[in-house]
């Protein structure tokens, strides 16, 4: 993983945090300091959900280890609690790859996987106003940071509200896919690109978002027909993907489709000579 200054190279047990800002308004890329306290807070009942699911009960407790005031950031350290709360406790297991498993699910729409215990603080984190709120990133040792959004905050929503419920009328999960549109609104703040699709032919518009290593690739044709690959999430609503974590793209050329518009006419199909 390429970590430039602003994101730090964590230990075993230490888990990174970021708050940021509006991109628009009188907050624009402020983050407040109420904003920074309360989505800390949400970060913190996360951690102790997912140490409840690895354990049965709370076995860590967080403490800051770093904290950064330009882009609040905070580098928060797993430790175990005090001896006497530990009575009864056998092998106690890190909550940190259960919150990254629980926000896997969340993100792929996994029904069966997803804590229920987790939902809950799980949209209090990625939930807020927009005049004051942006999106906020955590990132494991030797791991991606993960950006915790507006896509978050649906699928968690959506997985609360149907607990439910199991059928659905369209595909729910994730699957590979080649995707044709022209790429638009992209939004480059952070360790991820995150944007809109529109796809050729039907105009239906897709979000997209891709590592920070392929800026320079999609700069170079933005607003241009692309062909993506990736993996696509269905959440079951319909038949297109909600977002689709983009690996690569390339530039269609020529194969424009807008030429055949109103130029096919309906027909009627000739009876077979042998049809009775």
């Amino acid at each position: 993983m390429h970590v430039g200054t602003a994101y730090d190279r964590l230990q075993d047990g230490q888990l990174g945090f970021r708050v940021h800002g509006p991109s628009t308004g009188e907050f624009d890329g402020q983050v407040r300091a109420v904003v920074f306290a309360r989505k800390l807070r949400a970060m913190i009942d996360v951690l102790h959900a997912a140490d409840v699911i690895a354990n049965g009960r709370k076995a860590h407790i967080y403490t800051i280890a770093k904290l950064h005031s330009s882009d609040p950031t905070v580098v928060l350290a797993e430790r175990l609690g005090s001896q006497e709360n530990m009575d009864g406790f056998g092998q106690v297991r890190s909550g940190i790859p259960t919150f990254s498993q629980q926000l896997e699910y969340v993100v792929t729409g996994n029904r069966k996987g997803a804590s229920p215990i987790i939902l809950d603080p799980m949209i209090k984190l990625a939930k807020g106003r927009p005049s004051e709120f942006g999106f906020a990133e955590f990132w494991a040792p030797k791991a991606d940071p993960i950006r915790v959004d507006e896509f978050i905050l649906k699928q968690a929503r959506a997985m609360q509200k149907s607990e439910h419920k199991d059928d659905t009328r369209w595909y729910s999960g994730v699957a590979l896919g080649e995707f044709d549109g022209t790429l638009s609104v992209a939004d480059s703040r952070g360790a991820s690109i995150v944007g809109k699709l529109t796809l050729t032919g039907g105009a239906a518009v897709i979000d997209y978002v891709c590592p920070r290593a392929m800026i320079e690739k999609v700069r170079e044709n933005f607003d241009r027909r692309v062909r993506i690959r990736g993996r696509a999430i269905y959440s079951g609503d319909s038949g297109l993907p909600q977002r689709i974590e983009m690996v690569d793209l390339d530039p269609v050329i020529g194969g424009d489709i807008e030429r055949w518009k109103g130029k096919i006419r309906p027909f009627e199909i000739e009876p077979w000579e042998y049809e009775s």
